[in-house]
């Protein structure tokens, strides 16, 4: 264990202090915008979207990649998707990562 005592000026303590506070700040602000973002495209959108293609469109990947994380477990069925009359639909909610 180390012995040493660290001293430092007041003016550099509450630099730290300062530049600290405002990265975490930063950091949360940050969160919180991205929240409001993905609130505000969410109201303007349809509790369900249909079929791959078009989910994928709404995150940004192809419909075959849709395809590939929902058969492999990313999206859960009953959960993130169903299944009607032989069409998928998934959660607005579920591709926005805004589970309840």
């Amino acid at each position: 264990m180390n012995d040493e005592i660290i001293v430092f000026k007041k003016s550099d303590l509450k630099s730290i202090l300062s530049e600290t506070i405002q990265s975490e700040l930063a950091k949360k602000l940050s969160s919180f915008e991205a929240l409001i973002k993905k609130l505000a495209v969410k109201k303007d959108l349809p509790e369900w979207v249909k079929g791959d293609k078009q989910a994928g469109g709404l995150i940004g990947i192809s419909g075959q990649g849709m395809a590939k994380r929902r058969n492999s477990g990313v999206y859960k069925e009953g959960v993130d998707f169903t299944k009607k009359s032989g069409r998928i639909l998934y959660r607005t909610d579920a591709l926005l990562n805004l589970k309840e």
